[in-house]
C-alpha cells in the first residue's frame, strides 16, 4: 500500500525572498514575514522589479503599496 495519502500534498516552506513568495503568488506571507524591505525592492529578476512582477502576477493592492512604499527615498533614509 502506498504511504502517501491520495491528493495530500507536502507543505511548501515559507518563502525566503520577496521574489519567491510573488512567484509563488503568497501574498500573505509577504506582509507576514516582512518580505518587502528596501533592498528586496531594489532587486533585479530577469530585467525586472519586484513592482513589475506583482503586478502581472496580480498582486493585491495592499502588497503593491508596500512595494512602491518601499522605493519611496524615506524608506532608505533619505530626506
Amino acid at each position: 500500500m502506498n504511504s502517501k495519502a491520495k491528493g495530500c500534498r507536502k507543505a511548501s516552506p515559507p518563502p525566503e525572498s520577496l521574489a519567491v513568495a510573488i512567484e509563488r503568488q503568497d501574498w500573505e506571507a509577504i506582509g507576514r514575514l516582512d518580505l518587502v524591505t528596501p533592498e528586496a525592492c531594489a532587486a533585479e529578476n530577469e530585467g525586472k522589479l519586484p513592482l513589475h512582477w506583482a503586478a502581472e502576477k496580480g498582486a493585491p493592492a495592499d502588497v503593491v503599496q508596500r512595494i512602491v512604499d518601499a522605493t519611496q527615498p524615506e524608506a532608505w533614509g533619505v530626506k
